[in-house]
């Protein structure tokens, strides 16, 4: 092999060798994140529609079990709460009063969108693995790519990063086919709140 050659292989072995090591160092401090039963925290979510070049911000209450229901409290700029349960959506819109429940037996995706929010929400590599292909993008931020086509045709690529101390997600990106980036960034983070079962029940008590 001509020396030129071999110091292009010995390159490339050295590159993919780093980025495996990264992904595998990071993999192991995002573990920690998943140590919780429930997690609860305020979020600021933007939209930014690329065709627009616009910007929606939305600050809510965000609360999700560990592999079971999601709650997505919106204060502003309209009032509304969504739960996600096991079989169905409910949607509480705070500003009519009015109950919305879907089935997830009509919209599979809803249930798929669940999962992967939790998925993102506990760090778990493992099961992050299952639906993505995972690289590092720094020593707090893994990018996943989606492998099933369904996903492919939600998300072009998310990004989770970690607060610096590795015990909670911080920000979570997601990079949309349509070309738009729904950014949430979490605060005031609280893992395994007390929760009474009437946060789930909508309309709200």
């Amino acid at each position: 092999m001509p020396a030129s050659l071999t110091s292009l292989f010995f390159l490339l072995t050295l590159t993919f060798g780093v980025c495996a090591q990264s992904v595998d160092s990071i993999s192991a401090r995002f573990r920690k994140i998943a140590d919780y039963r429930t997690i609860r925290a305020d979020f600021i979510q933007t939209r930014i529609l690329a065709e627009l070049e616009m910007k929606i911000e939305i600050k809510g209450e965000m609360t999700a079990e560990k592999n079971g229901r999601l709650r997505w409290q919106v204060r502003s700029p309209v009032r509304s709460i969504t739960v996600i349960g096991s079989d169905e959506l409910k949607h509480w819109d705070g500003e009519t009063g009015k109950l919305a429940v879907i089935q997830q037996s009509r919209f599979p995706w809803l249930a798929v969108l669940r999962d992967c929010m939790n998925d993102w929400l506990s760090g778990d590599p493992e099961r992050l693995g299952t639906r993505f292909l995972l690289e590092a993008k720094d020593e707090r931020t893994l990018r996943l790519l989606p492998k099933a086509a369904q996903l492919k045709n939600m998300f072009k690529a998310v990004e989770i990063r970690s607060d610096a101390s590795f015990d909670a997600i911080e920000t979570i990106i997601i990079e949309e086919t349509s070309g738009d980036r729904l950014e949430i960034r979490f605060v005031s983070v609280r893992k395994n709140p007390a929760l009474t079962e009437k946060i789930w029940r909508l309309p709200p008590e």
